[in-house]
This record gives C-alpha cells, sequence and structure tokens, in this order.
C-alpha cells in the first residue's frame, strides 16, 4: 500500500511519515513537498491508497487545486486534510468535503486511525504491542530517542537489544545495518507518545528532538551510512533497504544545511582522515552543494534533495576509493591504470547516471546531474565532452561544489575559500555560460567577506 503525504519537507514531515509507516503494516510514505509536484507523481503513478495532504504549501498552491485534481480523476481515493480549521468554514470544502478533516495540532494516533478506517483496516490499539520502526528513521531521530528498541524473534515474542537513555551513537545503528538487519520494533505507546512529543518540540522550539547531536556526529552519520550503501552495492541490488538508508543519509544532510551552519564550520566537522574517501566526499560534496544553492536564492526543499540525492548516488559506479580521488580526463589518462579501468572510470558518470534512471521514486535531474558532474565548461571533461551551454544549471552548480570539495579534500579541510579565489586561473576555468553566473555570484560574496 502506498500514502502520499503532501506537506513541505521538514521535520515535521519526517516525524509524520514515521509514525505512519511505523504503526500501519505494510504501508510505504511518499513525501512531496507541493500541490504541483503531486500532481506530476498522480499522472506518472495513480496507484496510491490514501492522500494525506496540508492546506497550504510552501510553493505557493494551495490544497484545492489538488483536492480538484483528484476528486476528477481519481474520485475514490480517500483525501485526508491537515487544516487549522474544519472544512465548513473553508468555502469550496463546505460544499466539497474531503474524506476528513484532521485539525492542527496533528496526534499521531488519531492520524493513524482515520488513515486505517480509511483504507478499510480494523483500527489497531496501542496495547497491542510493537511498531516496526525502519533504522533509516532511528536514525534520523537523534540522539535523544527515549525508547526502548527490540528485535522480533518469532511473530509474539520480542528481545530488547537496546536500552536507549539518550546517548545513541551511530555504531548502535551500523552494526545491525552491516548484519543485514534494516528494522527494530518499539512498544507502541513508548512510539506514539515520542512521536507527539517530537511534534510539539518542533512547532514550539528551534532545537527539535534530536538536534542536541554536534555537526560532527551529523557529518559521521551521514558519512557512516553512506559508506555502508557503497559497499553494500559492490555485491547487492539497490534494495527498498538501502534506498531507505540513501534517504535518511539526504534528510541529515538537509537538516545540517538548514541548521545555518556556514562552509568552513560543516567542513571542519567532518573527519576526512578517518572516514573512507567515497563516504566523506559525498557527504562534503552535498553539504557545498546546498550551500551553493542558498547563495543563488536557489534554496527549495526540492533542489537540496536532489543536490544532496546526486552526491550520494554520483559514485556509486566507483568500488575504490582511488578511482573516485581521480576528478579530471588527464587524471585518469595518466594514472597508470590499465586502460580497461581507465575507460571504466571515464564512463562511471554514464553508469551511475543510468543506475539512477532504473529507479522510479528518483527525480530526472538527479540522473542529468550525474550523468554531467566530470563535465567541463571548455568542453574538456567527460564522458561527452559537453560545451558549457549543454550543461544543466543545476549541474553547473554541482560541477562547482565537486571541485571545491576536491580541493577541501586535498587540503585535509582545511580550505579557505577566500584564498581559492584568488587564484586567477578559476576565471579561465569557469567565467563562462551558467558555470560563470555561479563563479560570479560566490565570488562577489566571498570578496564582500561574507563567510558563505
Amino acid at each position: 500500500m502506498k500514502l502520499m503525504l503532501v506537506k513541505n519537507l521538514d521535520l515535521q514531515a519526517d516525524a509524520i511519515s514515521l509514525g505512519i509507516e511505523a504503526l500501519i503494516p505494510e504501508i510505504a510514505v511518499k513525501q512531496v513537498s507541493g500541490c504541483r509536484e503531486a500532481i506530476e507523481l498522480l499522472k506518472l503513478d495513480s496507484d496510491y491508497q490514501c492522500i494525506v495532504a496540508e492546506d497550504k504549501f510552501g510553493d505557493g498552491t494551495d490544497v484545492i487545486e489538488l483536492f480538484k485534481y483528484v476528486s476528477s480523476t481519481i474520485s475514490a481515493l480517500p483525501f485526508i486534510l491537515i487544516s487549522n480549521t474544519t472544512a465548513e468554514r473553508i468555502p469550496y470544502f463546505a460544499s466539497h468535503p474531503p474524506y476528513s478533516v484532521l485539525i492542527r495540532p496533528i496526534d499521531v494516533a488519531s492520524l493513524v486511525s482515520v488513515i486505517q478506517t480509511a483504507l478499510k483496516q480494523a483500527p489497531s490499539a496501542l496495547d497491542e504491542g510493537y511498531a516496526k520502526v525502519p533504522i533509516k528513521n532511528l536514525m534520523l531521530l537523534g540522539s535523544t530517542l527515549e525508547m526502548d528498541l527490540y528485535v522480533k524473534i518469532t511473530e509474539n515474542k520480542y528481545v530488547m537489544v537496546e536500552k536507549t537513555d539518550g546517548a545513541v551513537a551511530t555504531e548502535d545503528f551500523t552494526k545491525y545495518l552491516k548484519r543485514q538487519v534494516f528494522f527494530l520494533y518499539v512498544k507502541k505507546e513508548d512510539f506514539c507518545s515520542f512521536i507527539n512529543r517530537w511534534l510539539t518540540s518542533i512547532r514550539n522550539s528551534t532545537q527539535p528532538i534530536g538536534d542536541e547531536l554536534d555537526l560532527s556526529q551529523l557529518t559521521d552519520r551521514i558519512s557512516s551510512s553512506l559508506t555502508i550503501v557503497n559497499k553494500a552495492l559492490s555485491f547487492h541490488e539497490y534494495t527498498e533497504e538501502l534506498a531507505q538508508l540513501t534517504d535518511a543519509s539526504v534528510r541529515l544532510a538537509i537538516k545540517t544545511i538548514q541548521s545555518n551552519k556556514k562552509l568552513s564550520e560543516m567542513m571542519k566537522a567532518i573527519n576526512f582522515e578517518e572516514i573512507p574517501y567515497i563516504g566523506a566526499h559525498s557527504t562534503a560534496l552535498a553539504l557545498v552543494a546546498c550551500r551553493l544553492a542558498i547563495i543563488m536564492d536557489w534554496a527549495t526543499s526540492a533542489t537540496f534533495y536532489k543536490l544532496a540525492l546526486a552526491a550520494f548516488l554520483h559514485d556509486i559506479s566507483l568500488e575504490e576509493d582511488l578511482w573516485a580521488k581521480l576528478e579530471s580526463k588527464s587524471d585518469v589518462l595518466e594514472s597508470g591504470l590499465d586502460s580497461e579501468l581507465q575507460q571504466r572510470i571515464l564512463n562511471h558518470p554514464m553508469q551511475s547516471s543510468a543506475f539512477v534512471a532504473k529507479e522510479s521514486e528518483i527525480p530526472t535531474e538527479v540522473e542529468i546531474i550525474i550523468r554531467q558532474h566530470h563535465e567541463r565548461a571548455d568542453g574538456s571533461g567527460f564522458p561527452n565532452s559537453l560545451s558549457t551551454n549543454e550543461i544543466t544549471a543545476l549541474s553547473a552548480l554541482f560541477i562547482f561544489a565537486h571541485d571545491i570539495v576536491g580541493n577541501i579534500m586535498r587540503s585535509g579541510g582545511r580550505f579557505d575559500i577566500k584564498s581559492y579565489f584568488l587564484n586567477p586561473e578559476l576565471a579561465k576555468q569557469y567565467d563562462r555560460g551558467s558555470l560563470g553566473l555561479l563563479y560570479r555570484t560566490v565570488k562577489t560574496q566571498v570578496n564582500l567577506g561574507h563567510d558563505i
């Protein structure tokens, strides 16, 4: 079963999705950030059993447009509205009521009960046992879980494996993932209480539960997850569990970006010396690319998601850290590797993008970014020697970020962007087309003394 949650992509959406997926068996929640994205997705795939939508979205649209589309094309689809008021007080809904209206603030148990009724499922009581929670969601929650964690031994037997007391380390999750254990269980009453407190905390505070993780812990958690995904892909298909773990890493990166940290602070927080290269490189690239998007005034949740996901998947066809360190065509050709391996490295953007293209849930722009991430404004890049007018705007931003990250990693994280822009060769390399706009905008901010 699939449910669409139409809401601004934020911590509240994560909390609501977590509650639904844990408390309703065999349901998957797809988060989308606004009316237009929801309609486009429904045009491609109408196989959803329920829609839960806010009354207003960050993209400037409102829920009525989406409701009209659903009513005219999939009329039997239950539509649950989240609002500050009742349907009778919204002129359109007074005469065209949705399936149900839930008044903010949302209580997760009430929302789950309404969804189960809409799906013709018997609502489950909180005392019926345990909620199944993906480890990727537990990683999102941060370090104050305050819930004991269990593994399921038999249909009716659960054994406690972690007694949480507010000190959950990355290793506590990764040790299960390494054993291909992707789910743990929590007692339903504890889980509902926690999610409701989390939602309340998000509404009332700029420091939601889980934000006591410092920057180095967040970047370590992201990098560790990506290392697991990268290693698993060398001997395994891109399973739903690996996709979920990647998605968790994306959301942690976005959370890190939205903490308003500057580029220098975020780079200092990454332990470049101890984390495997591809994991550290991908983490730094996601943060730098999203930071550049903020400078360019392209800072939307959808853009952050695409850039971070591209960063985490752009080198998935490379199995060795050494291969990922070869950034230019000349680096590859002068590497001393045999010709067959050189060709494989030069073709890895195509291989990685082809892999992404098979995954229907991944936005098309991510595939394009990955395919173009080694291209150059002067046409000297690979694999397709594109010129600047053939490189998309998001790809150009990603390429610029990729080069900055290369310099950061060569300096062991001690990168000074002000010194970087003093290099007169940069203008020759970047100052043309879409890359030129990026180069000039960022350079202006640096020259004005801003710590980007």
